[in-house]
């Protein structure tokens, strides 16, 4: 099997590019995920005036979902498709 054959895609190259480049970004975010979420949380708690919180309180109070808690999740929808998408799927492919 050759590296094309495993990046072949019905939609042409340009969608194996836009999928790489999701994964790529994906696989980033997930690399360093500790420091977005302390990006995201040091820009969205200045602005709740009447929330006088630090990163630890507010895990503390908010649970924040890892990969962990959803991988079930991820791995059944491998094998069980909505029947929207394989609706879509039949149609299409």
């Amino acid at each position: 099997m050759t590296g094309d054959s495993v990046l072949s895609s019905p939609f042409g190259s340009s969608a194996c590019e836009k999928d790489a480049k999701i994964l790529q970004f994906i696989e980033e975010i997930t690399r360093i995920v500790d420091a977005v979420q302390q990006s995201v949380l040091d820009e969205i708690l200045p602005q709740i005036p009447k929330l006088n919180s630090d990163r630890l309180t507010f895990k503390s109070i908010f649970r924040i979902v890892t990969y962990e808690d959803i991988q079930v999740k991820i791995q059944h929808t491998k094998y069980d498709l909505d029947p929207f998408l394989n609706n879509f799927f039949n149609c299409h492919f």
